[in-house]
């Protein structure tokens, strides 16, 4: 039963939160914590509340049941390290912890998972939070699953130096073992998912830029794709990859086609296998940046199939196919969100690296009923990696005139057996794993039998497959989409030549500043300072500019990770110690925005501006 006392201080600690940390007030609201397995006490020696939990047949204490300040301060001592500036802290506790590590380094900040809300329900009706130095928790998330680590780990990570330390509540190792194990888990996943995603944007970031601007000019003459939603809303979806296993269901496909009672849709070079077998999809779609992209996809140029084309693609397809197409946004195109204002947030599918995912993105975005996929094979069927004839190259690999890669791995396939595949199509499964994990779907289906098993997308046989088409009316697919402003190019292309402009107003001037920062190494101190003052305020005013985020950020954001990491690492030293470190960071900088500059500015003149 709670008290008067608690109850007044619950009262207090719930209006501080929802007024200073509304993200805590939302889960914390309304919520009562389980009394049953958990006690609160005031400890033994000093004035302050403790808790403990019935946990293995026992009482097992959280802090200590005595002197749980002291308890704290026992432990920082030795555990914190002299260099380190933040924390990653497995469990808040009553927050003792946390105030035995600031009187150590009042400067540390702290990113925060609570496995055990109810711990910290408890705490609202004992403790006073209002005091706490909530500025310097940088992140607090509660929670116990995949998900909530997740987040706790990406909360840091873009900002991961040598001065950061994980630590846990020594109660929390002992109490939540297999959550804590998780914990670790889930940091080395992401720590890996953080590595892999940096390697790619720093091998993709410039062509995915150059594909979005020089796409700008097809993107505003073609409508979106979602003007195709009612081609699409309830309507049952084959959707093909290049898996081996394609070949086994085209009779079913074209028989679904012929009655009309699915959508045929191809994803990537499955298009052309499809054609040699004698289905002409409804549509396909593509979003590879590549340029061994354009080779494999030309021989579907001159077919007339709709093409839903990723805003992204590699540039010269969309130079040269004659067939109806429409347009949709990857996360990867900054430039057309940036120009144009009414690009809708919720429509822009997440840049994978298997073309499918993208395509089930997209089909689940326009509100189909189910997808069942086919060919999505992603391991060795019977020693082919491709169905026939995707592209020269896939046959080529199937036939063992070249390799296509070197390392052979097993994955469980959909009969619980271990098939081979390779290191690419394991990234291709751990992302669709990982996408679904995130945003589980009850509507996909695996047409592959032998294929590698998915999470959260059932395998289901052929047989499944017709009686659900048994079920469906015919419909038939019917390309109509809305029609296009013919203003819009010409208006977006305006805003375009003035935004670069400005912007190269701002890099002649970072240019002529980093000249005088090289000019001379014995510059007096006071010089230093201004030149660091006179930096902060061109490049704040650079940034601010939406059309940094849309040209300039693409073009070489990993090296402005590397950049936010440098400054937050030297932030709290005197200006005139950040003079070398700006200096050498600017020296970059300036060379990527003027290479940047220069490709806009080169492409705006071959379009007339």
């Amino acid at each position: 039963m709670i008290t008067i006392h608690a109850g007044q201080l619950l009262a207090k600690n719930l209006r501080f939160f929802r007024e200073h940390v509304p993200g805590v007030y939302q889960i914390v609201k309304g919520q009562e914590p389980n009394r049953d397995v958990y006690r609160v006490h005031t400890a033994r020696k000093v004035n302050v509340s403790t808790i403990e939990k019935y946990e293995g047949e026992r009482w097992q204490a959280i802090h200590s049941l005595y002197d749980p300040l002291q308890e704290a301060v026992r432990w920082a001592k030795p555990a914190l390290k002299a260099e380190t500036r933040e924390v990653v802290l497995f469990g808040l506790g009553f927050g003792y912890y946390v105030e035995a590590l600031l009187a150590l380094n009042p400067q540390l900040r702290f990113y925060i998972i609570e496995p055990d809300l109810h711990v910290f329900l408890h705490s609202l009706e004992v403790r006073d939070w209002t005091g706490f130095p909530w500025e310097q928790v940088l992140y607090l998330g509660f929670g116990s699953d995949e998900a909530a680590l997740n987040t706790l780990h990406q909360s840091y990570f873009q900002r991961v130096h040598t001065a950061l330390q994980i630590m846990e509540l020594p109660a929390y190792l002992r109490l939540y073992p297999d959550i804590y194990k998780r914990f670790t888990e889930t940091l080395k996943k992401s720590r890996e998912e953080y590595v892999e995603s940096m390697t790619t944007t720093l091998y993709f970031q410039k062509m995915w830029a150059r594909n979005a601007m020089k796409n700008l000019r097809r993107m505003t003459e073609s409508p979106s794709a979602y003007s195709l939603t009612p081609q699409f809303q309830d309507r049952l979806v084959i959707l093909t990859a290049s898996g081996p296993s394609l070949t086994e269901a085209i009779p079913v496909i074209k028989r679904a086609q012929e009655e009309q009672k699915a959508v045929i849709v191809a994803a990537g070079t499955s298009v052309n296998s499809l054609l040699k077998q004698g289905v002409t999809p409804d549509v396909f779609i593509s979003y590879d940046p590549n340029e061994p992209n354009y080779h494999m996809l030309k021989p579907v140029f001159q077919s007339g199939i709709p093409f839903l084309f990723a805003s992204t693609i590699y540039y010269r397809i969309m130079e040269e196919y004659e067939g109806p197409v429409a347009h949709f946004l990857t996360n990867q195109d900054y430039i057309y969100p940036y120009l144009d204002r009414k690009a809708k947030p919720e429509e822009i599918v997440q840049d994978a690296p298997t073309v499918t995912l993208i395509a089930m993105q997209l089909l689940l975005k326009m509100g189909c009923k189910a997808i069942y996929l086919a060919g999505q094979d992603l391991a060795y069927i019977g020693k082919q990696t491709y169905a026939a004839g995707t592209s020269a190259h896939h046959d080529a690999v199937n036939a063992g005139e070249t390799t296509a890669f070197q390392q052979r791995l097993t994955v469980e396939n959909n009969q619980g057996e271990l098939v081979e595949t390779n290191e690419s199509f394991m990234t291709m499964i751990s992302s669709i794993n990982n996408f679904f994990t995130r945003n589980p779907v009850q509507n996909i289906y695996n047409l592959s039998a032998y294929g590698a098993k998915l999470k959260n997308i059932p395998y289901v046989s052929l047989e499944q497959l017709e009686a659900a088409l048994e079920q469906e009316i015919s419909v038939p697919f019917v390309w109509s989409v809305t029609d296009v402003n013919p203003k819009k190019q010409k208006k977006l292309l305006e805003k375009l030549y003035k935004d670069v402009q400005s912007c190269a107003y701002d890099i002649r001037h970072l240019e002529g500043l980093l000249k005088r920062m090289q000019k001379d190494d014995g510059l007096k101190p006071s010089l230093q300072e201004q030149m660091v003052l006179e930096y902060n305020n061109i490049v704040d005013r650079f940034l601010a500019k939406p059309a940094f985020i849309g040209l300039f950020y693409p073009w070489m954001q990993v090296y402005l990770q590397h950049m936010q990491r440098v400054i937050y690492e030297i932030k709290d030293l005197p200006i005139v110690k950040h003079f070398v470190p700006i200096r050498d960071l600017l020296e970059r900088f300036v060379a990527e925005a003027k290479a940047a500059l220069q490709f806009y500015e080169g492409n705006l003149k071959e379009q007339g501006k």
